[in-house]
């Protein structure tokens, strides 16, 4: 587990969040919105949770 990882279960933040927001982090970096809206998908079917995208963007 990384020192980023230990710091956020020292905040309260799961290991699954953690992933979620890595994933996402990564795709929106790569491919945008789109990427974004893909990692969406791919966290939820994994059962890792999903992030709200803004619609305002």
């Amino acid at each position: 587990m990384s020192k980023r990882e230990h710091q956020d279960q020292a905040h309260g933040t799961s290991t699954a969040e953690a992933v979620c927001r890595r994933i996402h982090g990564t795709a929106l970096q790569l491919g945008g919105e789109s990427g974004s809206r893909i990692a969406n998908k791919v966290t939820g079917a994994l059962g890792l949770g999903t992030i709200d995208l803004s619609k305002d963007a």
